[in-house]
């Protein structure tokens, strides 16, 4: 009988006790670590490679010249585990699906015109009221002998719960 009465309070306190459900959209990216990750580096990449594909730099080469740059993508370095790498796996996907460059992967196929690299960076910044990281990602297209050709940087801002 006791152990019924228990079974009873148990079931009694369960079913009283308030749930919360958030909804989301299936389709949001959901960051709760306000660290670096994959949607960040999409992001920032598709924002860096759209202003290669309309910089000045292109439209001249493009107006002087019939063919296609060849760029090979080089490695991107960073102060932290995997920034580099999953920007640099983002410019090739870009560049595979662009009209505008050819993405040289290969060496024995042909040789690359330009380099692209780059690097990211994350500062973290805590203050009284604010504690949050800049992750910034600097690319930069060279040619062979190295000449910065065309550069632009962007900066991914990320808040920290305490």
């Amino acid at each position: 009988m006791k152990n019924i009465f228990l079974l009873l309070i148990s079931f009694l306190m369960i079913s009283c006790s308030t749930q919360k459900v958030l909804k989301t959209d299936t389709q949001q990216d959901i960051d709760l670590s306000g660290r670096w990750n994959t949607t960040d580096a999409e992001i920032a990449t598709n924002e860096l490679f759209n202003s290669f594909t309309t910089s000045s730099w292109l439209k001249e080469y493009q107006a002087k010249n019939d063919l296609k740059p060849r760029i090979e993508i080089l490695e991107f370095d960073g102060n932290f585990r995997n920034g580099g790498e999953q920007l640099e796996k983002y410019f090739k996907q870009y560049a595979k699906s662009a009209s505008s460059v050819e993405l040289i992967e290969n060496r024995s196929e042909k040789m690359p015109e330009f380099l692209l690299r780059g690097k990211i960076t994350a500062e973290e910044f805590v203050t009284e009221n604010d504690n949050y990281i800049d992750y910034i990602i600097v690319a930069e297209l060279i040619d062979i002998q190295k000449n910065v050709l065309w550069e632009d940087k962007t900066i991914v801002k990320k808040y920290l719960k305490d």
